[in-house]
């Protein structure tokens, strides 16, 4: 069932008995992605937009928002969560392309992946998501800061990045995997930050 809750002046859809608005709470509230005060006139991607929480944050901030979401009902609610902020959404993921499976959870919608490695995940529930590159999705464009969360995908997104580096200026990336070698050959191109744990920031040198 989807019901309404007003958080930060916003009017939020969401799925009852889920997480969602626990993942709004994280990265809309608490901006846990770290998106900058002040984005007027910026090109923000976010690239496992949910239903919206940082995509409403960064565009509240002045940007423009391009936001990749592949699950289609976290893609519809997204559609509603937006408004009228200056915000393009599309119902793809970011990585090899073509069309793949994507496995889906229960109670966690973040938590969907092209990749077996969450408990939750299923690998009976699934449901089939297209996926474009990065540099498709971003043809000539200049990305004033991308943020990349999506549960595995780093993996085919990162390499993506150091095709064209010269077009992305500062990322936030959400590591899921414990492969993470590819820092290395980011650290030759932008200055690393390390957040957390699992998450990354990176500002072109």
């Amino acid at each position: 069932m989807i019901s309404t809750k007003e958080i930060g002046g916003v009017t939020w859809y969401y799925r009852d008995n889920t997480n969602d608005l626990g993942i709004i709470d994280q990265v809309f509230t608490h901006n846990a992605c770290h998106v900058p005060d002040n984005l007027s006139g910026k090109l923000f991607v976010d690239i496992g937009a949910h239903i919206g929480g940082v995509s409403v944050l960064a565009a509240s901030r002045g940007a423009k928002v391009m936001a990749y979401e592949p699950r289609f009902d976290n893609y519809e609610l997204l559609n509603l969560n937006i408004g009228a902020l200056d915000i393009e959404i599309f119902c793809a993921g970011i990585g090899s392309p073509g069309i793949r499976q994507l496995y889906t959870g229960g109670y966690n919608t973040g938590q969907n992946s092209a990749f077996l490695i969450f408990p939750e995940l299923n690998e009976a529930i699934f449901e089939y998501m297209k996926v474009i590159s990065l540099q498709e999705a971003l043809g000539n464009k200049v990305v004033d800061f991308m943020k990349i969360d999506c549960e595995g995908g780093e993996v085919e997104i990162l390499p993506q990045v150091l095709e064209i580096p010269e077009q992305i200026n500062q990322m936030q990336v959400e590591f899921h995997l414990p492969e993470r070698n590819i820092i290395q050959d980011l650290a030759k191109l932008y200055d690393v930050k390390r957040l957390s744990n699992d998450s990354y920031m990176f500002a072109k040198l």
